[in-house]
């Protein structure tokens, strides 16, 4: 049979992570994962992580808007590209924008540390993710389009 593309668009985006104290930790215990839109930015905000160096940090990935609502950065199409985006782990004058959104929607963290890292959003046309079956017994889930986090 034929192979079918997904029409798919690679946004250049970022995230910060905020390690936080005991005190913040347990200030968020039971935190939702949470998804957040304005007119200024659009992001997600994951809870409190324990992760395997034994800190515990929230994880934010986001974007300012446009004054039209579009995403700030840039469609990165050529797979090298996108490999070059990760590996430089961002743009690290976006760190205190990150931090704002933080600000936010979780005011008076007392972090440990924050520091950002590049990420990558794969976007739809529609704005609606692909879900479904592509062919007997394969199927597809792409295109978050920024709106999930792993």
């Amino acid at each position: 049979g034929g192979h079918g593309q997904l029409d798919l668009h690679n946004g250049t985006t970022m995230v910060v992570m905020v390690v936080l104290g005991e005190e913040d930790c347990q200030r968020l215990a039971g935190m939702p994962s949470v998804i957040y839109k304005d007119d200024r930015f659009w992001c997600y905000i994951l809870p409190p992580i324990k992760y395997p160096d034994g800190t515990t940090r929230l994880k934010l990935g986001g974007n300012l808007l446009t004054k039209e609502g579009e995403l700030v950065g840039r469609i990165e199409k050529d797979p090298e590209g996108m490999v070059k985006w990760y590996r430089s782990g961002g743009d690290a004058g976006r760190k205190q924008e990150l931090w704002e959104m933080v600000d936010t929607l979780v005011p008076g963290l007392r972090p440990l540390e924050v520091f950002v890292d590049a990420c990558i959003t794969s976007n739809t046309p529609t704005g609606r993710p692909y879900l479904g079956e592509v062919s007997p017994g394969v199927f597809v889930a792409a295109g978050g389009n920024g709106q999930a986090a792993k």
